[in-house]
């Protein structure tokens, strides 16, 4: 049986490396969204507005939130820390947005109006963008993020608990302070870069996870495997499932069926 093993593996890495080919032309060609429109004068910052404009770029100020949730189809999603918290977004005409602000939770979701009538994952459109931007010094509880295709990009984010899915798409999050922090991705690349945490669990069904720590690796309790690829820590490469026992009382757990994993001290 092993003289059809090796054919028969080509074969698989050919259709998956196919397969990521498409999927990332896909991708990167352009999921797009919809557009904000003029700023609400409701005076309790709780509203709800839905719009949308023919690939128009606008933004719109928010009131106060505590908690973020985005469910989002089609769109590249960006977070980051400013003066001021404000919400933009780059559209498409048959894209819809709606987002609200309701005891203290600011909800934004995203979906495709109408798609294209034979395979419309296959339609070219330019990239969409949303955008928002969180007032520096806000008591961010909870980050709740669920993409179904798009990029999700985290910069100086501070919530207390952060949850992250992106069903194709990569995560990647830089100068975030967190407690307890899940990532994954279905198909897609996992990159953290100079994060504090307190646990981190990330894992990809077809994408490789790339950690860089802020501390040493021997204050974590790591928990790390792949079923089709490499894991290095500090560089230095390790078995396929690999665990250790840290003494400072944090975790990090790293899983992906096909790719590699390399976590790194900073």
């Amino acid at each position: 049986m092993n003289k059809w093993r090796t054919p028969y593996l080509t074969i698989l890495t050919i259709i998956t490396v196919c397969a990521i080919l498409v999927g990332s032309a896909v991708h990167i060609a352009g999921v797009q969204i919809g557009s904000f429109g003029a700023s609400s004068d409701d005076p309790d910052d709780t509203y709800t507005n839905s719009y949308s404009n023919s690939l128009t770029e606008s933004s719109q100020e928010l009131g106060s939130f505590t908690q973020v949730k985005v469910t989002a189809e089609t769109t590249n999603l960006e977070i980051t820390s400013g003066k001021t918290s404000t919400l933009t977004s780059k559209a498409d005409k048959n894209d819809e947005i709606t987002y609200e602000i309701d005891n203290g939770v600011l909800k934004i979701n995203e979906r495709r109006k109408k798609s294209w009538r034979f395979l419309p994952f296959l339609r070219v459109r330019q990239g969409g963008k949303i955008t928002l931007t969180i007032a520096q010094g806000t008591s961010l509880e909870k980050a709740d993020l669920q993409l179904n295709m798009g990029n999700v990009t985290l910069t100086d984010l501070k919530p207390g608990q952060l949850d992250v899915h992106a069903d194709m798409g990569n995560i990647t999050a830089s100068g975030c302070e967190c407690g307890d922090v899940t990532m994954d991705a279905n198909m897609g690349n996992i990159k953290v870069d100079t994060c504090t945490f307190d646990t981190m669990t990330a894992g990809s069904d077809m994408g490789n996870i790339k950690i860089s720590l802020t501390e040493p690796v021997e204050n974590m309790d790591l928990s790390l495997s792949t079923s089709m690829g490499n894991v290095h820590v500090n560089g230095e490469k390790v078995s396929k499932s690999y665990e250790t026992k840290g003494n400072g009382g944090k975790k990090l757990t790293a899983q992906t069926d096909m790719g590699n994993i390399k976590i790194q001290e900073d």
